[in-house]
């Protein structure tokens, strides 16, 4: 009997991208994030005058908007806030001890990284290059312990081929150098040479090119990536090619213009040997949080409340897609920052005499600053070294809102709204303790 899919298990892997839309093998693999794949088409349909309906329509770009889940993981968290707010190059305090911090400031949110991903089994699988993170939202309770949020990428990939457990497919990277302005070349794959190939050829140009070869089977090839020549092409092998080490494509050109123009080919990652690794996963214990709140940030850890039932943090979205009339980008080109209002962290709070008088100074005409931190501490990694996950933010109180029944108390549900400040350094700072080196 043939394997269905609800025999298989669905499994996620990322890596992160150079440049953006470029794909790279996803090749890291993370037990507690899920993304769920979304395709995105812009349709337009066109219906001419005195015609009730219309006669004709036209596909315009297509683009991808998954949507992600994970635990509270410590390890996993580096890539998401990497993905939201740019790679920072972590410490190194002790042993496998890396600390990564993170401070976007009220103008200036970084250059957040790249990720091509990967969701699929060892039947089929699908890709999205240049995706990104781009907005976070996580809840803290005695329930439940997770983020969740919004990404935003290229044009879903489907035919990736089944994933292997213990072999990699090989991917091979096409670019070329000098600025060419004319002219061609060809592709030769273990004998055989495609068609002449333009100078600012496509990746659908190529996949077609690749694909006439009678030494490649059907669907065995697939590429994506940015038009040639300012952009990078991959070449994905994958069903009957895939986790196969395959022959080298070799490139002859006839290009023209530019400065000794030329098209360059490397192997991304070789076929066939296993170079899959799984993030370690480290998730966050619901009995290990604390939250402080103090009127200064020197101060901030000080007053700890023990009152807390439950904590949030919303991050709506804070990009858009960047969409240019240009073959080279058939998805969009880039990413740029909007302007975030609704960012806030949400604290519900046992409704007593201590939290009252809280309140009573808290909320009044003025809107003093707060400084708030959330504290999560894990296990040891290496002698007094912890996991361990600090977010700072810098709040104004929003009109707290009665809860008439959490856990059988009376309580106040506060949404306290983040405000930039020169003590913090902006809205947010977020610190985090882990094993991951790098990226």
């Amino acid at each position: 009997m043939a394997a269905s899919r609800a025999d298989v298990a669905q499994k996620l892997y990322l890596s992160p991208e150079t440049v953006i839309g470029a794909a790279v093998m996803p090749l890291k693999r993370f037990p507690s994030l899920s993304i769920e794949f979304e395709r995105v088409q812009d349709d337009q349909f066109y219906r001419p005058s005195g015609q009730l309906v219309p006669g004709s329509g036209v596909k315009h770009r297509e683009w991808s908007e998954p949507k992600y889940k994970a635990a509270i993981d410590y390890n996993e968290l580096a890539y998401i806030f990497s993905g939201l707010f740019g790679v920072v190059s972590p410490t190194n305090p002790a042993g496998s001890a890396y600390v990564w911090t993170w401070t976007p400031t009220e103008s200036n949110f970084g250059t957040p990284q790249t990720f091509s991903a990967r969701m699929g089994d060892t039947l089929a699988s699908a890709l999205v290059p240049g995706m990104y993170f781009n907005s976070f939202d996580m809840k803290l309770s005695d329930d439940t312990a997770e983020v969740s949020g919004d990404c935003f990428g290229y044009a879903i990939e489907d035919n990736e081929g089944p994933i292997s457990a213990t072999l990699s497919d090989e991917a091979q990277q096409l670019t070329i150098t000098g600025a060419p302005t004319g002219g061609t070349f060809t592709l030769t794959y273990a004998g055989q040479t495609t068609s002449a190939l333009a100078y600012n050829a496509s990746a659908a140009d190529i996949e077609a090119a690749l694909w006439a070869l009678s030494n490649i089977p059907d669907q065995a090839v697939q590429v994506y990536g940015s038009g040639l020549p300012d952009g990078t092409i991959t070449i994905h092998f994958v069903n009957s090619l895939g986790a196969t080490n395959v022959a080298a494509i070799t490139s002859s050109d006839s290009l023209t213009g530019g400065s000794s123009p030329a098209t360059v080919i490397s192997t991304l990652t070789a076929g066939g040997a296993s170079s899959y690794s799984t993030i370690t996963q480290q998730p966050v214990s619901k009995n290990q949080v604390n939250l402080f709140i103090d009127s200064s940030y020197g101060a901030i850890g000080t007053t700890k409340f023990c009152d807390a039932l439950e904590l949030g943090l919303t991050i709506p979205k804070i990009r858009e897609m960047v969409k240019v009339l240009c073959t080279y980008y058939p998805s969009f080109k880039d990413a740029v920052a909007i302007a975030v209002e609704a960012m806030s962290a949400t604290t519900v709070l046992i409704k007593n005499t201590d939290v009252i008088s809280f309140m009573n100074s808290y909320n009044v005409s003025s809107k003093p600053t707060y400084y708030f931190r959330y504290e999560a501490i894990g296990a040891v990694i290496t002698g007094s070294h912890r996991y361990t996950l600090t977010i700072d933010m810098a709040v104004k109180c929003a009109t707290p809102k009665e809860r008439r029944n959490v856990k059988g108390v009376y309580a106040y549900e506060i949404a306290n709204q983040f405000v930039s400040d020169s003590s913090l350094g902006g809205p947010i700072k977020i610190t985090l303790k882990n094993t991951v080196s790098a990226l």
